[in-house]
């Protein structure tokens, strides 16, 4: 059984509230009464861990049909819960996977020439419109989608189709998603590493200047919408100045194959992975506050700082990878006590545009250095054993004397 419970919480608790609130008419059918339900789905989705391949829509909903189904068959109870729960989760883990094309778009110009893209079993082909078929399929949810977009919508942005298989529509969005901000993600860092700072007047804007359209939707390869379920991007509210890449194409190029030959041999690709899709998604955004604060847990996850590491150990960490260690200490403290003011007492700063900046700054190194790994590093642990050795070199070098007798010694 993969479906477990997480420590921490009372099963029995919530167990009992669907319980009393459930009702079963004479075909064994359960429903239940009140708008407590979904709080408590809610709350069940972070009590119970599934396998690793779930995505976060398809567990919601196999927690709720369980709940359903328990209810229906006699008390639920933590044990009745979590049998039909796994049995949901093994239902789905052997369905087929089918071929799905998600349509979205991104703020570069739309007669732009960017090259097919293949990763992860994923396709990626980007055009200047809409092909007529997927579009006559889209609008049929545009206006209801409408309502969740603030904004006009862009008439400019290169569209995007990214050929992808799942085993649901919301497996197949998430994997189509991941795969085209990981792309976001390599062509952001080669454009924002160049600009260390930036001073910016009226409305905010986000650092990235490849971000996504507001509104995604998934077909079968046929064009029919495989859901009217649709994908948006919060955070819309207009469309960006478009980019043209076609002065630095090759250049473009040359950073994301080096980039993605680096993944390629890395012994952590799938960390690395997701820490770029993280990178550009936290530099989406137009709140700063909330874009310094995501850079920060990310520069926690890139320096391998543990849930009981102090934010000591990410300073630490990551000055190691400067030369000027004891001045980029005294930025990365700043940036800490910043980050722990906005946390606990929620107050902004007017300089936070800088000190993201300053933040995405340290990131982008962190990440370059991962990528790279120029010194061979074959696991998390060792990235922390590495980046926590002295930075002085004569201690490093009595050090290496000693590791070197010791060698001699056991060998004997």
């Amino acid at each position: 059984m993969t479906a477990k419970w997480v420590r921490g919480y009372s099963q029995d608790l919530l167990c009992g509230r669907l319980e009393k609130a459930k009702a079963v008419d004479g075909n064994g059918n359960a429903s239940f009464q009140g708008f407590e339900f979904t709080s408590n789905v809610a709350v069940l989705n972070s009590m119970i861990s599934l396998g690793s391949t779930i995505p976060e829509l398809e567990k919601k909903r196999i927690i709720s049909n369980a709940a359903f189904n328990a209810a229906g068959i006699g008390v639920v109870t933590p044990d009745s819960l979590l049998y039909e729960i796994d049995k949901l989760e093994k239902q789905y883990l052997k369905e087929t996977p089918k071929r799905y094309i998600l349509v979205t778009s991104l703020s570069v110009g739309r007669f732009s020439k960017i090259r097919r893209q293949s990763i992860n079993g994923c396709i990626l082909t980007f055009r200047p419109d809409i092909p007529k078929h997927f579009s006559k399929e889209a609008t049929k949810i545009e206006k209801q989608a409408s309502y969740s977009i603030c904004g006009e919508l862009p008439q400019d942005y290169l569209v995007a189709k990214i050929a992808v298989t799942g085993k649901s529509s919301s497996e197949a969005a998430d994997r189509a998603i991941d795969a085209i901000d990981l792309f976001r993600g390599i062509w952001n860092l080669f454009y924002n590493r160049k600009h260390v700072y930036r001073i910016s007047s009226g409305s905010r804007e986000p650092v990235n200047k490849i971000v996504l359209g507001p509104l995604h939707t998934l077909h079968f390869p046929t064009a029919k919408l495989a859901t009217e379920s649709w994908w948006y991007e919060p955070d819309y509210t207009g469309p960006l100045k478009t980019l043209d890449p076609s002065k630095e194409i090759e250049s473009f190029y040359g950073f994301q194959k080096r980039v993605r030959e680096s993944l390629c041999k890395s012994p952590f690709r799938p960390f690395l992975e997701s820490a770029i899709i993280r990178y550009t998604r936290a530099l989406d955004l137009r709140d700063w506050n909330n874009a310094f604060l995501n850079l920060w847990t990310l520069l926690e996850t890139l320096t391998n700082t543990g849930e009981n590491d102090t934010h000591k150990v990410t300073v630490r960490r990551t000055s190691f990878m400067y030369q000027d260690r004891e001045y980029v200490r005294q930025i990365l403290t700043h940036l800490r006590d910043y980050r722990n003011r906005a946390v606990h007492t929620g107050t902004g700063n007017e300089d936070i545009e800088t000190l993201m900046f300053q933040l995405k700054n340290f990131v982008e190194t962190a990440l370059e250095f991962l990528v790279a790994n120029k010194f061979g590093l074959k696991n998390l642990g060792e990235v922390a054993q590495f980046l926590d050795l002295p930075d002085e070199k004569t201690v490093l070098t009595d050090r290496s004397r000693l590791i070197k007798s010791a060698l001699k010694f056991t060998q004997k």
